[in-house]
Protein backbone atom coordinates (compact mmCIF):
# COMPACT_ATOMS: atom_id res chain seq x y z
CA UNK A 1 0.00 0.00 0.00
CA UNK A 2 1.43 3.09 -0.56
CA UNK A 3 1.69 6.34 1.38
CA UNK A 4 -0.99 8.55 -0.36
CA UNK A 5 -3.17 5.66 -0.56
CA UNK A 6 -2.79 5.35 3.41
CA UNK A 7 -3.23 8.82 3.85
CA UNK A 8 -6.68 8.28 1.43
CA UNK A 9 -7.83 5.56 3.96
CA UNK A 10 -6.89 7.94 6.97
CA UNK A 11 -9.62 10.67 5.19
CA UNK A 12 -12.04 7.72 4.49
CA UNK A 13 -12.35 6.43 7.69
CA UNK A 14 -12.24 9.93 9.45
CA UNK A 15 -15.43 10.87 7.49
CA UNK A 16 -17.14 7.92 8.15
CA UNK A 17 -16.58 8.34 11.89
CA UNK A 18 -17.12 11.95 11.96
CA UNK A 19 -20.76 10.72 9.98
CA UNK A 20 -21.52 8.39 13.03
CA UNK A 21 -23.70 9.56 15.97
CA UNK A 22 -21.90 9.84 18.90
CA UNK A 23 -23.03 9.37 22.60
CA UNK A 24 -19.61 8.14 24.56
CA UNK A 25 -20.05 7.47 27.95
CA UNK A 26 -23.93 7.57 28.07
CA UNK A 27 -25.92 4.81 29.52
CA UNK A 28 -28.93 3.94 27.25
CA UNK A 29 -31.99 2.22 29.02
CA UNK A 30 -33.48 -0.07 26.87
CA UNK A 31 -37.11 -1.67 27.35
CA UNK A 32 -38.36 -5.33 25.93
CA UNK A 33 -41.72 -5.21 24.50
CA UNK A 34 -43.55 -8.64 23.17
CA UNK A 35 -47.03 -9.43 21.15
CA UNK A 36 -47.12 -12.82 20.50
CA UNK A 37 -44.26 -13.60 18.35
CA UNK A 38 -43.24 -10.68 17.79
CA UNK A 39 -40.31 -8.63 19.99
CA UNK A 40 -39.50 -4.80 20.35
CA UNK A 41 -35.93 -3.55 21.84
CA UNK A 42 -36.46 0.19 22.15
CA UNK A 43 -34.59 3.01 23.34
CA UNK A 44 -33.51 6.69 22.61
CA UNK A 45 -33.47 6.52 18.96
CA UNK A 46 -32.99 2.38 19.08
CA UNK A 47 -35.38 0.23 17.68
CA UNK A 48 -34.37 -3.12 17.00
CA UNK A 49 -37.02 -6.02 16.36
CA UNK A 50 -37.41 -9.60 15.82
CA UNK A 51 -40.19 -11.64 14.44
CA UNK A 52 -40.59 -15.33 14.88
CA UNK A 53 -42.26 -17.91 12.72
CA UNK A 54 -42.66 -21.44 12.74
CA UNK A 55 -42.30 -22.17 16.85
CA UNK A 56 -44.06 -19.93 19.40
CA UNK A 57 -42.49 -17.86 21.98
CA UNK A 58 -43.34 -18.16 25.99
CA UNK A 59 -44.54 -14.76 27.24
CA UNK A 60 -41.92 -12.86 29.39
CA UNK A 61 -39.19 -13.84 27.49
CA UNK A 62 -35.57 -14.02 29.36
CA UNK A 63 -34.26 -10.45 28.25
CA UNK A 64 -30.86 -11.70 27.90
CA UNK A 65 -31.03 -11.39 24.03
CA UNK A 66 -31.65 -7.79 23.97
CA UNK A 67 -27.43 -7.09 24.78
CA UNK A 68 -26.77 -8.98 21.58
CA UNK A 69 -29.60 -7.82 19.89
CA UNK A 70 -28.18 -3.65 20.80
CA UNK A 71 -24.42 -4.63 21.02
CA UNK A 72 -23.36 -3.34 17.62
CA UNK A 73 -24.84 -0.09 17.52
CA UNK A 74 -23.96 0.47 21.21
CA UNK A 75 -20.17 0.42 20.62
CA UNK A 76 -20.48 2.36 17.25
CA UNK A 77 -22.12 5.18 19.32
CA UNK A 78 -20.42 4.55 22.32
CA UNK A 79 -22.98 4.37 24.94
CA UNK A 80 -23.60 1.91 27.80
CA UNK A 81 -26.61 -0.47 27.56
CA UNK A 82 -29.14 -0.93 30.13
CA UNK A 83 -31.54 -3.34 29.59
CA UNK A 84 -34.68 -2.42 31.92
CA UNK A 85 -35.53 -6.59 32.78
CA UNK A 86 -32.87 -8.82 34.43
CA UNK A 87 -30.14 -10.36 32.17
CA UNK A 88 -27.83 -13.17 32.75
CA UNK A 89 -25.07 -11.39 34.35
CA UNK A 90 -22.09 -13.64 32.76
CA UNK A 91 -23.44 -12.55 29.35
CA UNK A 92 -23.44 -9.02 30.36
CA UNK A 93 -19.28 -9.50 32.18
CA UNK A 94 -18.99 -11.48 27.87
CA UNK A 95 -20.42 -8.82 26.04
CA UNK A 96 -18.13 -6.06 28.19
CA UNK A 97 -15.13 -8.07 27.30
CA UNK A 98 -15.89 -8.55 23.36
CA UNK A 99 -16.28 -4.83 23.17
CA UNK A 100 -12.59 -4.26 24.56
CA UNK A 101 -11.74 -6.87 21.88
CA UNK A 102 -13.68 -5.23 19.53
CA UNK A 103 -12.03 -1.65 20.31
CA UNK A 104 -8.84 -3.54 20.00
CA UNK A 105 -9.79 -4.58 17.01
CA UNK A 106 -11.63 -2.06 15.24
CA UNK A 107 -10.87 1.28 16.61
CA UNK A 108 -12.14 3.45 14.26
CA UNK A 109 -15.24 1.70 14.08
CA UNK A 110 -16.30 0.38 17.81
CA UNK A 111 -15.56 1.29 21.57
CA UNK A 112 -16.28 -0.65 24.75
CA UNK A 113 -18.69 0.15 26.44
CA UNK A 114 -20.49 -1.27 29.74
CA UNK A 115 -23.84 -3.30 30.20
CA UNK A 116 -25.86 -3.98 33.07
CA UNK A 117 -29.23 -5.31 33.37
CA UNK A 118 -32.46 -4.36 36.52
CA UNK A 119 -32.78 -6.86 39.10
CA UNK A 120 -31.34 -9.97 39.46
CA UNK A 121 -31.55 -12.98 36.96
CA UNK A 122 -32.49 -16.17 37.74
CA UNK A 123 -33.73 -18.25 34.50
CA UNK A 124 -36.95 -19.30 34.36
CA UNK A 125 -37.21 -23.27 34.95
CA UNK A 126 -38.70 -24.75 31.42
CA UNK A 127 -38.69 -27.97 29.37
CA UNK A 128 -36.58 -27.38 26.82
CA UNK A 129 -35.65 -29.03 23.36
CA UNK A 130 -31.92 -29.99 23.05
CA UNK A 131 -30.97 -27.44 20.18
CA UNK A 132 -31.44 -25.12 17.44
CA UNK A 133 -29.07 -24.87 14.11
CA UNK A 134 -28.97 -21.18 12.31
CA UNK A 135 -28.84 -22.73 8.85
CA UNK A 136 -28.42 -19.96 6.05
CA UNK A 137 -28.43 -22.81 2.93
CA UNK A 138 -24.49 -22.26 2.39
CA UNK A 139 -22.27 -24.82 2.29
CA UNK A 140 -20.85 -24.60 6.00
CA UNK A 141 -24.53 -24.36 7.03
CA UNK A 142 -25.40 -27.25 5.18
CA UNK A 143 -22.32 -29.59 6.54
CA UNK A 144 -22.97 -28.43 9.97
CA UNK A 145 -26.77 -28.72 9.74
CA UNK A 146 -25.61 -32.43 8.61
CA UNK A 147 -22.89 -33.11 10.77
CA UNK A 148 -25.57 -31.51 14.01
CA UNK A 149 -28.96 -32.05 13.39
CA UNK A 150 -31.15 -34.44 16.00
CA UNK A 151 -31.87 -36.77 13.82
CA UNK A 152 -35.16 -38.14 15.94
CA UNK A 153 -36.07 -33.77 15.43
CA UNK A 154 -34.19 -31.36 14.43
CA UNK A 155 -34.61 -27.09 14.27
CA UNK A 156 -33.20 -25.02 11.96
CA UNK A 157 -33.26 -21.02 12.63
CA UNK A 158 -32.79 -18.99 8.99
CA UNK A 159 -32.73 -15.13 9.56
CA UNK A 160 -34.01 -12.80 7.46
CA UNK A 161 -31.60 -9.79 7.97
CA UNK A 162 -28.48 -10.27 6.83
CA UNK A 163 -28.05 -11.51 3.58
CA UNK A 164 -31.54 -11.02 2.92
CA UNK A 165 -32.59 -7.36 4.37
CA UNK A 166 -35.11 -5.48 2.63
CA UNK A 167 -38.00 -5.58 0.60
CA UNK A 168 -36.24 -6.39 -2.42
CA UNK A 169 -34.57 -9.84 -0.67
CA UNK A 170 -38.43 -11.17 0.44
CA UNK A 171 -38.61 -13.00 -2.97
CA UNK A 172 -35.11 -14.47 -3.11
CA UNK A 173 -35.60 -15.13 0.63
CA UNK A 174 -39.22 -17.03 -0.09
CA UNK A 175 -36.81 -19.11 -3.00
CA UNK A 176 -34.47 -19.65 -0.72
CA UNK A 177 -36.93 -21.49 2.05
CA UNK A 178 -38.43 -23.17 -0.77
CA UNK A 179 -35.20 -24.32 -2.01
CA UNK A 180 -34.08 -26.12 1.16
CA UNK A 181 -37.36 -27.51 2.27
CA UNK A 182 -36.10 -30.91 0.96
CA UNK A 183 -33.39 -31.01 2.65
CA UNK A 184 -34.46 -30.12 5.87
CA UNK A 185 -37.40 -32.90 5.53
CA UNK A 186 -35.07 -35.38 4.13
CA UNK A 187 -32.97 -34.39 7.63
CA UNK A 188 -36.54 -34.17 9.76
CA UNK A 189 -35.94 -30.79 10.80
CA UNK A 190 -37.95 -27.86 11.64
CA UNK A 191 -37.61 -24.73 10.43
CA UNK A 192 -37.79 -21.23 12.49
CA UNK A 193 -37.63 -18.14 10.54
CA UNK A 194 -36.30 -15.29 12.13
CA UNK A 195 -36.75 -11.75 10.81
CA UNK A 196 -34.77 -9.10 12.43
CA UNK A 197 -33.41 -5.46 11.22
CA UNK A 198 -30.53 -5.90 14.56
CA UNK A 199 -27.63 -6.34 11.88
CA UNK A 200 -25.51 -3.00 11.02
CA UNK A 201 -22.70 -2.36 8.78
CA UNK A 202 -20.36 -3.41 8.04
CA UNK A 203 -22.08 -6.69 8.43
CA UNK A 204 -18.54 -9.24 8.25
CA UNK A 205 -18.06 -7.43 11.90
CA UNK A 206 -21.32 -7.10 13.56
CA UNK A 207 -23.00 -10.67 11.78
CA UNK A 208 -22.09 -12.51 15.09
CA UNK A 209 -24.01 -10.01 17.28
CA UNK A 210 -27.08 -10.69 15.04
CA UNK A 211 -26.40 -14.67 15.03
CA UNK A 212 -26.26 -14.14 18.86
CA UNK A 213 -29.16 -12.06 19.62
CA UNK A 214 -31.68 -15.28 17.30
CA UNK A 215 -29.77 -17.58 19.15
CA UNK A 216 -30.65 -16.04 22.75
CA UNK A 217 -34.18 -15.01 21.86
CA UNK A 218 -34.88 -18.76 21.47
CA UNK A 219 -32.99 -19.63 24.97
CA UNK A 220 -36.51 -20.31 26.86
CA UNK A 221 -37.52 -23.17 24.14
CA UNK A 222 -33.66 -24.68 23.94
CA UNK A 223 -30.62 -25.57 26.19
CA UNK A 224 -28.25 -24.66 23.00
CA UNK A 225 -27.90 -22.40 19.66
CA UNK A 226 -25.59 -23.76 17.18
CA UNK A 227 -22.96 -21.38 14.41
CA UNK A 228 -21.57 -22.80 11.58
CA UNK A 229 -18.13 -22.33 11.58
CA UNK A 230 -17.03 -20.21 8.17
CA UNK A 231 -13.12 -21.02 8.71
CA UNK A 232 -10.85 -23.23 10.45
CA UNK A 233 -9.05 -22.08 13.39
CA UNK A 234 -5.98 -21.39 11.73
CA UNK A 235 -8.01 -19.84 8.51
CA UNK A 236 -9.31 -17.42 11.64
CA UNK A 237 -5.90 -15.98 12.20
CA UNK A 238 -5.21 -14.28 8.48
CA UNK A 239 -8.99 -12.92 8.17
CA UNK A 240 -9.36 -10.55 11.71
CA UNK A 241 -11.50 -8.96 12.31
CA UNK A 242 -14.67 -11.09 10.95
CA UNK A 243 -17.98 -11.20 13.35
CA UNK A 244 -17.31 -15.25 14.52
CA UNK A 245 -14.16 -17.35 14.93
CA UNK A 246 -12.71 -19.07 17.65
CA UNK A 247 -11.93 -16.16 19.64
CA UNK A 248 -15.40 -14.48 19.54
CA UNK A 249 -17.73 -17.31 19.78
CA UNK A 250 -17.09 -19.33 23.82
CA UNK A 251 -18.46 -15.64 24.59
CA UNK A 252 -21.71 -16.08 23.69
CA UNK A 253 -21.58 -18.97 26.24
CA UNK A 254 -24.40 -17.70 28.77
CA UNK A 255 -25.03 -19.39 32.28
CA UNK A 256 -28.11 -21.82 30.77
CA UNK A 257 -27.52 -21.90 27.29
CA UNK A 258 -24.76 -22.35 25.41
CA UNK A 259 -23.45 -21.38 21.74
CA UNK A 260 -21.27 -24.20 20.03
CA UNK A 261 -19.34 -23.44 16.41
CA UNK A 262 -19.75 -26.96 14.41
CA UNK A 263 -17.15 -27.28 11.71
CA UNK A 264 -14.18 -25.10 12.89
CA UNK A 265 -11.99 -28.33 12.27
CA UNK A 266 -12.84 -29.08 8.96
CA UNK A 267 -11.88 -26.67 5.22
CA UNK A 268 -14.68 -26.11 3.18
CA UNK A 269 -13.38 -28.36 0.44
CA UNK A 270 -13.35 -30.73 2.41
CA UNK A 271 -16.91 -29.99 4.11
CA UNK A 272 -18.28 -29.99 0.11
CA UNK A 273 -16.50 -33.86 -0.05
CA UNK A 274 -18.84 -34.97 3.38
CA UNK A 275 -21.75 -33.29 1.65
CA UNK A 276 -21.23 -35.36 -1.86
CA UNK A 277 -20.54 -38.45 0.35
CA UNK A 278 -23.59 -37.91 2.07
CA UNK A 279 -25.29 -37.77 -1.14
CA UNK A 280 -26.91 -34.21 -0.31
CA UNK A 281 -28.76 -32.50 -3.62
CA UNK A 282 -25.85 -29.87 -4.41
CA UNK A 283 -29.22 -27.76 -6.23
CA UNK A 284 -30.37 -26.92 -2.41
CA UNK A 285 -27.16 -24.97 -1.62
CA UNK A 286 -26.81 -21.22 -2.03
CA UNK A 287 -23.50 -19.45 -1.51
CA UNK A 288 -23.19 -16.46 -3.72
CA UNK A 289 -23.43 -13.09 -2.45
CA UNK A 290 -24.07 -10.99 -5.44
CA UNK A 291 -27.84 -9.55 -4.39
CA UNK A 292 -29.70 -9.45 -7.82
CA UNK A 293 -28.88 -12.95 -8.19
CA UNK A 294 -29.12 -14.68 -4.66
CA UNK A 295 -30.31 -17.83 -3.57
CA UNK A 296 -29.13 -18.78 -7.14
CA UNK A 297 -25.07 -18.88 -7.50
CA UNK A 298 -23.87 -16.46 -10.46
CA UNK A 299 -20.92 -18.54 -11.42
CA UNK A 300 -18.52 -15.28 -11.85
CA UNK A 301 -18.44 -13.67 -8.65
CA UNK A 302 -14.76 -14.40 -6.24
CA UNK A 303 -16.95 -16.92 -3.84
CA UNK A 304 -18.49 -18.63 -7.11
CA UNK A 305 -15.45 -19.36 -8.81
CA UNK A 306 -13.55 -20.58 -6.03
CA UNK A 307 -16.51 -22.72 -4.55
CA UNK A 308 -16.61 -24.33 -8.39
CA UNK A 309 -12.88 -25.08 -8.32
CA UNK A 310 -13.19 -26.72 -4.72
CA UNK A 311 -16.61 -28.77 -6.35
CA UNK A 312 -13.81 -29.76 -9.00
CA UNK A 313 -11.18 -31.30 -6.72
CA UNK A 314 -13.80 -32.77 -3.81
CA UNK A 315 -16.08 -34.47 -6.57
CA UNK A 316 -14.11 -34.40 -10.16
CA UNK A 317 -16.64 -32.37 -11.42
CA UNK A 318 -18.92 -28.78 -11.24
CA UNK A 319 -22.68 -29.71 -10.94
CA UNK A 320 -25.01 -27.44 -12.78
CA UNK A 321 -25.99 -24.96 -9.92
CA UNK A 322 -24.84 -22.12 -11.21
CA UNK A 323 -26.15 -19.67 -13.82
CA UNK A 324 -22.48 -19.67 -15.76
CA UNK A 325 -20.93 -22.91 -15.14
CA UNK A 326 -18.10 -22.62 -16.82
CA UNK A 327 -14.22 -22.94 -15.41
CA UNK A 328 -11.27 -22.19 -17.41
CA UNK A 329 -7.58 -20.93 -16.10
CA UNK A 330 -8.83 -17.27 -17.21
CA UNK A 331 -12.10 -17.53 -15.10
CA UNK A 332 -9.46 -18.48 -11.95
CA UNK A 333 -7.46 -15.70 -12.67
CA UNK A 334 -10.11 -13.02 -12.56
CA UNK A 335 -9.88 -14.32 -8.49
CA UNK A 336 -9.39 -10.72 -6.42
CA UNK A 337 -6.39 -11.51 -4.20
CA UNK A 338 -7.39 -9.78 -1.17
CA UNK A 339 -6.59 -11.20 2.32
CA UNK A 340 -9.45 -12.97 2.99
CA UNK A 341 -9.31 -15.21 -0.77
CA UNK A 342 -5.63 -16.60 1.28
CA UNK A 343 -7.43 -18.81 3.37
CA UNK A 344 -10.46 -19.99 0.97
CA UNK A 345 -7.37 -20.83 -1.84
CA UNK A 346 -4.56 -22.50 0.11
CA UNK A 347 -7.95 -24.61 1.35
CA UNK A 348 -8.46 -26.13 -2.01
CA UNK A 349 -4.72 -26.28 -2.73
CA UNK A 350 -3.66 -27.98 0.47
CA UNK A 351 -6.86 -30.70 -0.38
CA UNK A 352 -5.84 -31.38 -4.08
CA UNK A 353 -1.80 -30.93 -2.90
CA UNK A 354 -2.24 -34.36 -1.11
CA UNK A 355 -4.56 -35.76 -3.57
CA UNK A 356 -2.26 -34.98 -6.66
CA UNK A 357 -4.87 -32.97 -7.97
CA UNK A 358 -3.59 -29.33 -8.23
CA UNK A 359 -3.13 -29.86 -12.27
CA UNK A 360 -6.08 -30.76 -11.98
CA UNK A 361 -7.77 -27.83 -11.04
CA UNK A 362 -7.19 -24.83 -13.84
CA UNK A 363 -5.46 -21.75 -12.64
CA UNK A 364 -4.49 -23.39 -9.36
CA UNK A 365 -0.77 -23.42 -9.25
CA UNK A 366 -0.41 -20.40 -10.74
CA UNK A 367 -3.11 -18.26 -8.56
CA UNK A 368 -0.92 -19.89 -5.31
CA UNK A 369 2.66 -18.55 -6.76
CA UNK A 370 1.25 -14.98 -7.31
CA UNK A 371 -0.22 -15.18 -3.23
CA UNK A 372 3.58 -16.00 -2.81
CA UNK A 373 4.94 -13.21 -4.98
CA UNK A 374 2.63 -10.56 -3.39
CA UNK A 375 4.39 -12.12 0.10
CA UNK A 376 7.24 -11.66 -0.76
CA UNK A 377 7.05 -7.83 -1.38
CA UNK A 378 4.61 -6.82 0.79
Amino acid sequence: MTLSSLFGLAKKTGARREERKLRIGETVPFDISQVGNKVAITGDDVDVYFDVQGIALPEELDATFAVWGVMAVAMEQGFNIHINRPIDPRIAANAERLSQFWEMWAPDWYRSIRVSGEGAWSPVPRVRLPGVQLYSGGIDATYALLRNTNPKCGYAATIFGIDFRDEKGERGFTKLIERTAPLLERLNCQRIIIKTNANRKPSEYSHGFTLAACLYLLSDLFESGAIAADRTLAQDLVTFPWGTNHVINPYFNGSSFTVGSIGEDVGRTEKIAALAEAKIDFSVLSFCRQRKFIPDNCGLCNKCIRTKAMFLAATGTVPEIFVDNSLDEALMQKLHLKRNERTHTFDLYFYAKERGLVDAIPGLAALVEHYRRMDSIG
